[in-house]
């Protein structure tokens, strides 16, 4: 299709989530691959079940390679809407999606009788037929902001600079670096930051954790209800947390006078402070 260029990080965490794919049942067998160039400088994605890889490029559109049943590939809409393609993953022809969530646990039920239960960070699927993974890779403008929602399974992002809205329902995120935005997730999700900057928000509701290797900051905000985590390394200029239930923050520093509010048992760690 086109050259891309990609980092040892990254490269190496897309190859474990190819690895991973590939190795489900039928997946080689039942998986087609479908290639798109689309005129769209900015992304969004909802509802995704599967395996995402977002990738920064030198261009003003973007590109996609899709791979699983062709019912999957199918269901997963693609349109354009002024300057942002958007991917929404509709639900099968044999049911819906529900998720169900409470604060330390996540129920999905999902087509064909088939349910996914998240107990404090621990996932067990039952009953009901599966299908191959659905694996979406994009290649996106580096600048271009990204929306990714309802997100359930493996995300890998890099080589974007631009602002990034994520929720995360089940599964894990690995984000090279963000500039500003919102960072939520749901039960034992896991989203991992290695840089960020601008303002950001972040939302733990359950048992998972959010994590910033450095950060340089203008306003953090912070919401956890439950037993899950943030870590912040680096900085903010200003900070506002909220906790409730036996969660902890660890922020390295906030320069000026942070607004704390705790509720239950939960801790709230600011080195400076």
């Amino acid at each position: 299709m086109r050259a891309h260029h990609r980092s040892c990080v990254f490269g190496l965490l897309a190859l474990g989530i190819g690895s991973w794919a590939a190795s489900l049942p039928g997946q080689a067998a039942d998986s087609i691959l479908v290639e798109e160039d689309h005129a769209a400088g900015r992304l969004s994605v909802s509802g995704l079940v599967g395996t995402l890889v977002i990738e920064g490029q030198d261009r003003s559109d973007i590109s996609l390679e899709l791979r699983g049943s062709s019912e999957a590939l199918e269901r997963l809409q693609r349109t354009v809407e002024g300057d942002r393609l958007k991917l929404t993953a509709a639900p099968g022809s044999d049911g819906r999606t529900t998720v169900v969530s409470g604060r330390n646990n996540v129920v999905i039920a999902g087509p064909g009788g088939r349910a996914t239960q998240i107990i404090g960070g621990v996932t067990t699927t039952v009953g009901g037929p599966s299908e191959p993974q659905l694996e979406v890779r994009a290649y996106v403008p580096q600048g271009a902001p990204l929306v990714v929602e309802g997100m359930v399974g493996e995300l890998a992002v890099e080589g974007l600079d631009g602002p990034v809205e994520l929720a995360m329902i089940s599964g894990t995120a690995r984000l090279e670096r963000v500039d500003g935005g919102r960072l939520a997730v749901v039960g034992g999700s896991r989203i991992a930051v290695g840089a960020a900057t601008g303002d950001l928000v972040i939302e733990v509701r359950g048992a998972g954790d959010v994590t910033v290797d450095q950060a340089a900051l203008g306003r953090l905000e912070v919401g956890i209800t439950g037993s899950g985590s943030v870590d912040v390394g680096g900085s903010a200029q200003q900070a506002r947390v909220a906790l409730t239930g036996s969660g902890n923050l660890r922020v390295d520093a906030v320069h000026e006078r942070p607004e704390t509010r705790v509720t239950g048992s939960g801790a709230v760690e600011i080195g400076n402070w």
